[in-house]
């Protein structure tokens, strides 16, 4: 098995920057362990587009038996080394791996970059509505304090402290952004 370096990830693959697509090159013969398979390989594979895709909607590569996200490959591809952290897709498409889309990132950076839940019912992340109450709540969870905000007679009150207390924490003005 080959440690997978920078030069050896660019003798499989070809990155457009701009457009995020990775497509396989001809591979050399010392990629396998014989010709027979080199060149079933290159005829499978040379010019097309990597779109393998976890259920997460994350691209993923594999090389030398082993799966790699595609965007971890990446930065390894521009930058000549492994991320130490995590990789963000800055607008929050798993599929977008155009290098101006990539950033390394915490755990925390990354968490301060999330889309709206799925379950969110106001629109907005961190504002619900209080049946009990009858007010409109925000509410922020910054480096594990968990924050409530309440009695907002209306939703725009709730949704203005919200972004301010967002944006003075730091998160990522994606941070909640539409699914």
């Amino acid at each position: 098995m080959i440690y997978l370096t920078q030069e050896y990830v660019k003798e499989c693959l070809h990155y457009n920057q701009t457009t995020g697509v990775l497509t396989w090159k001809k591979r050399p013969l010392r990629h396998f362990a014989n010709a027979r398979i080199a060149r079933s390989w290159n005829t499978r594979h040379q010019g097309k587009v990597v779109n393998t895709k976890t259920r997460q909607g994350y691209i993923t590569i594999r090389l030398q038996g082993r799966v790699y996200p595609a965007h971890r490959l990446i930065f390894l591809y521009m930058e000549g080394r492994w991320p130490v952290a995590l990789i963000d897709h800055i607008d929050q498409q798993k599929d977008n791996n155009s290098w101006a889309n990539l950033r390394e990132v915490s755990p925390l950076e990354n968490m301060r970059n999330m889309k709206l839940a799925k379950n969110n019912t106001s629109g907005v992340t961190g504002v619900h509505y209080s049946k009990f109450h009858k007010k409109w709540i925000a509410s922020i969870s910054i480096r594990g304090v968990f924050t409530r905000f309440r009695g907002f007679a209306t939703k725009e009150e709730a949704v203005e402290l919200r972004e301010f207390v967002a944006q003075e924490a730091g998160f990522h003005v994606n941070h909640g952004g539409v699914r």
